[in-house]
């Protein structure tokens, strides 16, 4: 894997960062409902990779930077054709049971094979591009949280407008037990819902909503 040179824009630098990870792990990300958003029925992007407990492996992060563009596009499409079509986009993952794991966050897998600083920063780059990207649509989102969300999966949820809660989700943000901070923003954003306060004491006491 080479590293970008100095003078590679973000973007670049983001496709660079996509080329080397594209093919890290298993697992799949798609973006369902834009043939039917005349129905008026919320986007779905559905992540699946239950044999990980729905881990975004490198390939995953690729498929969602993709997919949250490709939705990006259609949206300032539909703005231009002054159509009110689809206005939210729901995020769920498959699978099910009394354990569901929402989404574990990064897949050690992956992450084992990219333990460098560097490769960390990298993975950390595109992630956070594919949230910015999220945050940015110009549409409602939330995040279905029926079941467990963990550190990165956490991170995700926190990046929706809502979260969707069944009687047994919850988000939990186990980075503190690893020796590690939050890497994709989900902290930043927790403070912006609850306070800081309360954010510490999420972060090194309870270490769990919900």
């Amino acid at each position: 894997m080479q590293s970008s040179s100095a003078s590679s824009s973000p973007s670049e630098e983001v496709e660079e960062v996509k080329r080397d990870f594209a093919d890290m792990g298993g697992g799949t990300v798609t973006l369902e409902g834009l043939q039917e958003s005349d129905s008026g029925s919320p986007l779905r992007l559905v992540l699946s990779n239950p044999g990980r407990r729905n881990a975004l492996s490198g390939a995953m992060m690729c498929q969602m930077h993709d997919a949250l563009g490709t939705l990006a596009r259609w949206a300032e499409e539909e703005e231009a054709r002054a159509r009110t079509r689809a206005r939210a986009l729901l995020l769920h993952s498959e699978g099910g049971g009394d354990k569901k794991v929402v989404c574990s966050g990064g897949d050690l897998d992956v992450v084992r094979r990219i333990m460098s600083p560097e490769q960390g920063a990298r993975m950390s780059l595109l992630v956070h591009d594919c949230l910015l990207r999220l945050r940015s649509l110009p549409l409602a989102t939330a995040f279905l949280l029926d079941g467990r969300a963990l550190g990165g999966g956490a991170e995700l949820a926190m990046s929706t407008d809502f979260r969707l809660w069944s009687p047994r989700g919850s988000l939990s943000f186990v980075q503190a037990n690893m020796g590690v901070t939050t890497g994709w923003g989900g902290g930043a954003r927790l403070v912006d819902v609850v306070g800081e306060r309360k954010v510490s004491y999420i972060f090194f006491i309870e270490h769990s909503l919900g």
